[in-house]
């Protein structure tokens, strides 16, 4: 079992989202199964309750199952050159079927990528690739087989409440430089309400979050994009995260 004082914080972090996920899969009103997160959470401790772990635990439960749906489609419609910036100890990929054609791109930090492919069972009939990402998405990219001229569809999970509104910019702006026409983009987004909610909690993770007004302004032209907003869920309140969904069209012609 792995020892919470050997990981660091941003391992932490991709800890607890894989030990709730795992949690979500026993449930008897489970939303969805996630074999691989159960088997992986057990080389862990168990992640200590309070009612704030428990809201955000439900949130991570209805995010993921939310795009559960939206990546299929997108798979479904074609796209299966995929990148995960932020990636974690994501098991996404176990419980979704991928053509044995996919390529899954995983960007993170050299730990959190070790932690991963030691704890994490190989995707069946995928190809998997991880690489660094401290020193940016391109130079992580270049080391990939990623092929720009493809269609990519983009997954941030969980991730922009960690960055200041000027890395979100420059983020969007290199996804945008690495997306052939037909890509898209599924960005998750805590709602504002959130701060409010928590505010008497001094436990509270974020609060200076962006919000989804500001990270949709930072969004390039060449984007179509939707929002699709929370309902209540469990003890999470309604609004509780937004998922943006980006589609980048084909160029005009001249």
């Amino acid at each position: 079992m792995f020892d919470w004082s050997h990981l660091n914080q941003v391992e932490r972090s991709a800890v607890m989202t894989l030990l709730w996920r795992a949690a979500e899969s026993r449930r008897a009103d489970r939303l969805f199964t996630d074999k691989a997160a159960e088997e992986a959470a057990a080389l862990f401790p168990p992640w200590p309750s309070s009612p704030l772990v428990r809201v955000f635990a439900d949130i991570v439960s209805l995010r993921t199952s939310e795009l559960d749906r939206r990546v299929s489609d997108a798979v479904a419609g074609g796209l299966q050159q995929i990148v995960i910036i932020g990636a974690g100890l994501d098991t996404r990929f176990t419980r979704l079927d991928l053509p044995s054609s996919a390529i899954v791109t995983e960007l993170d930090s050299e730990a959190v990528n070790d932690l991963a492919l030691k704890v994490l069972p190989k995707l069946p009939a995928v190809r998997r690739e991880v690489a660094l990402i401290p020193g940016g998405v391109t130079q992580a990219l270049d080391k990939t087989s990623y092929n720009r001229n493809r269609p990519t569809l983009w997954i941030v999970e969980g991730v922009l409440e960690y960055l200041p509104g000027q890395l979100w910019k420059r983020l969007a702006a290199v996804i945008t430089e690495h997306s052939a026409p037909r890509s898209r983009a599924l960005i998750t987004v805590l709602g504002d309400a959130l701060p409010r909610l928590l505010a008497e909690d001094p436990t509270f993770p974020f609060p200076d979050l962006p919000s989804l007004t500001h990270i949709v302004s930072a969004v390039p032209s060449e984007w179509r994009s939707e929002v699709f907003t929370s309902a209540r869920f469990r003890e999470v309140p309604a609004n509780a995260f937004s998922i943006l969904s980006l589609s980048r069209s084909e160029p005009r012609a001249d």
